[in-house]
Formats: C-alpha cells, sequence, structure tokens
C-alpha cells in the first residue's frame, strides 16, 4: 500500500506536468493519469492508515471518529493556504509553456498551480518514504474476493449506495456552483471572487468536522439514558440527519433565486459535506472488511461516477432549477439507504444487559 501510495505521487506528478504541453493527445493522457490517481488517493490511504491503526498499534477504535474528524479539518486548512500560495504565485510567476511549434511561449498563468502541486507531491513521497512501514491486505484480498464480499453482505452494498449518491450530488455541486452564483448575482457577476467563496466552503467544511464529534458525544449519552432494546450507531443516525439538512440545503437555491440565500444555503451543505466525509469513513471502518477495503471502494466508484457522468453529458440542457432538483434526488436516495443500513444495523439489546451481545452485532463485529 505504500508502494501503491508512492505510485499516486508520481502519477499526478507527471500527470500535472503534461499541462505545459499544448497538445490534445498529451493533456488527454494527462487526465487519464490523473483519474488513476483519485482512485488511489480515494482508498488506499485510508486503506494503509487504518490498517496502521487497529493492526500495526491496536489503538482504539473509539479514536476514529476524533482522528478522521482532525484529518477533514486538517485537509481544508491546507486547501485554504495552498488556494491563497497559488491565487498570489498565478499573478507574479507564470510557468513555461512548450508549444512544438515554436519552442517556449507565454504560457496561461494558472499553469503555476500544478507546479506547486509537483512540489507537494515530492514533500508527501518523501514523508512516505521515511515514515510510513510498508502493510498490504495479505493473500486473502483481490478484485474477486473484494465483489463477492461486496455482493454478499448487505451492509456493503449499501455502504456503497449511500457513499454514491451522496457523493455523486457533491461532485454535480461541485461544477455547478460557479455558474450558480454568477446567475444569481445577476449584473455583478464579475464581482463574485471565487477564490474567497472557495475558502470560505473549506472553512465550511472544517467546522463540519468539528462538529461530527459533538453531535456523536450528544446522540450517544441521549441513547444511554433511553431505555431502548434497539441500538444505532451514533454515527449512523448523525449522518442520516446530515442527509436531511442537506436536502434542505440543495433544494432551496433551486426553489429561491437569491443571490444571498443560494450562497448561505451552499455553506450549509458544505459544513454537512465536513460531517459526512470522516462519519462514511468510519462507517468504512465498521462494515467493510480490512483484507479488501480498498477494492471495495474503488467499486463504490463506479456508480458513483456513472451518476456524475450523466449529470455532466446532460448539463447543457438542465436549468440551474433541474440541477439541483437532480443533486437532491441523489441525496433523498442516500437518505433513504441509511435509513435501511440503521435498521439493519441496530443491534438488539436487552434491558440493562451488555451492549454488543446480540448476532447482529456480533456479525457486525465479524
Amino acid at each position: 500500500r505504500r508502494k501503491t501510495c508512492l505510485g499516486f505521487c508520481a502519477c499526478y506528478g507527471v500527470s500535472c506536468l503534461t499541462k505545459h504541453v499544448p497538445k490534445y493527445e498529451i493533456l488527454l493522457f494527462g487526465r487519464l493519469l490523473g483519474g488513476v490517481s483519485t482512485s488511489i488517493l480515494f482508498s488506499v490511504f485510508e486503506t494503509w492508515y487504518m490498517h496502521e491503526h487497529q493492526r500495526r498499534h491496536a489503538f482504539p477504535d473509539s479514536w476514529l471518529v476524533k482522528t478522521l474528524s482532525l484529518m477533514t479539518f486538517g485537509s481544508s486548512a491546507v486547501a485554504i493556504a495552498t488556494g491563497v500560495v497559488a491565487a498570489t504565485l498565478v499573478d507574479i510567476a507564470p510557468a513555461p509553456f512548450i508549444d512544438f511549434s515554436g519552442g517556449i511561449v507565454k504560457p496561461p498563468s494558472f499553469l503555476v498551480v500544478f507546479d506547486i502541486a509537483i512540489i507537494m507531491l515530492v514533500i508527501a513521497s518523501g514523508i512516505m518514504i521515511k515514515k510510513w512501514p510498508e502493510n498490504d491486505g495479505g493473500s486473502s484480498s483481490g478484485l474477486l474476493v473484494g465483489w463477492v464480499t461486496l455482493t454478499s453482505n448487505p451492509r456493503i452494498w449499501v455502504l456503497g449506495l449511500i457513499q454514491a449518491c451522496f457523493e455523486g450530488a457533491m461532485y454535480v455541486f461541485v461544477f455547478s456552483w460557479t455558474p450558480v452564483l454568477e446567475h444569481t448575482a445577476g449584473d455583478k457577476a464579475g464581482a463574485v471572487h471565487h477564490g474567497y467563496v472557495f475558502a470560505t466552503f473549506m472553512v465550511c467544511m472544517m467546522i463540519g468536522s468539528n462538529l461530527l464529534t459533538v453531535f456523536v458525544t450528544y446522540v450517544a449519552k441521549k441513547q444511554a439514558t433511553m431505555a431502548s432494546r434497539t441500538h444505532t450507531d451514533p454515527t449512523q443516525l448523525v449522518l442520516l440527519y446530515t442527509m436531511a439538512v442537506s436536502i434542505v440545503a440543495l433544494l432551496v437555491p433551486g426553489i429561491i433565486s437569491s443571490h444571498f440565500v443560494t450562497f448561505i444555503s451552499f455553506c450549509v451543505f458544505e459544513v454537512c459535506v465536513g460531517i459526512y466525509m470522516p462519519a462514511i469513513a468510519y462507517q468504512r471502518l465498521r462494515h467493510v472488511p480490512h483484507e479488501v477495503r480498498a477494492t471495495i471502494m474503488n467499486f463504490f466508484r463506479i456508480p458513483l461516477n456513472v451518476l456524475v457522468i450523466l449529470a455532466l453529458l446532460n448539463v447543457g440542457h438542465m436549468s440551474h432549477t433541474m440541477i439541483s432538483m437532480y443533486c437532491a434526488g441523489l441525496l433523498c436516495a442516500a437518505a433513504g439507504a441509511q435509513v435501511f443500513m440503521n435498521k439493519i444495523t441496530s443491534s438488539a439489546t436487552a434491558l440493562g444487559g451488555p451492549k454488543g451481545s446480540s448476532k447482529v452485532d456480533e456479525e457486525g463485529k465479524a
């Protein structure tokens, strides 16, 4: 897994370099490398960490929600900082642009951003080589084993449905928030400062990542005081409430054509994303077997990409209201799947008895 993460740095570095070559075939090759790299980024890194947390160091699982929340907080903070640095350098330090017909020419100013990314990837590679031990999934990992595990366990494929629908809405939002804000700004569309808007969204994600631990602690305390025979994981309940708020947050801009209301709604959605990211990672830990986690996480990305591609192929024929409704519909599907997940994972607990004594909970541990 460490070698694969190093492979991510190499692939994405080459992908960034291709931006300096104004040839369609080279740029397309760079995007293919970028897609491979993204798949690694959203699967193998988390799997490597989980192995270190659970297997090598045997840290308590109770630390995971806080650790994953800190990870989301940290990545949002870094996104803000690097965004400011990149925006500054774009204005003062344009990068060379290679033109095979006439040598080096004046480049688009944004190319320097990709050069900054290469520097960060080199630093990351050095940290991995110096600090990271190697680990793997063992002999029981592989595509076939991962597929059989996915299709035979309803908890896993329902989790994949939740992830595909919520993140599908999230990625559609990523490419639609700019034109939506410009549309609602009307004559003042040129005054929309995308860098500041992005920074605000990242701050909202940071707020959400901190709210997760607060909400999970509150729900757990409420459950402890309730004399109930069923027990639902607090993180799953928080996820369900978060999805409900997300639906409203993306429905409102499709109904009310107000620049201020739209911006506030988008900020609320980003807070929900900040809650969702560490919460869904924790659910993957609970329900996806360690040996095939990276494989299954990449299977999850297939329906996710299909949902996003469907929107991209039809975005030219969709109004802002239709895009809003599409995202809200995906979030409704995610919420419905989460309700089902809560139902099949709720463990029956005798009054006064210890939690985790039921057959359902024992299967979950297995």
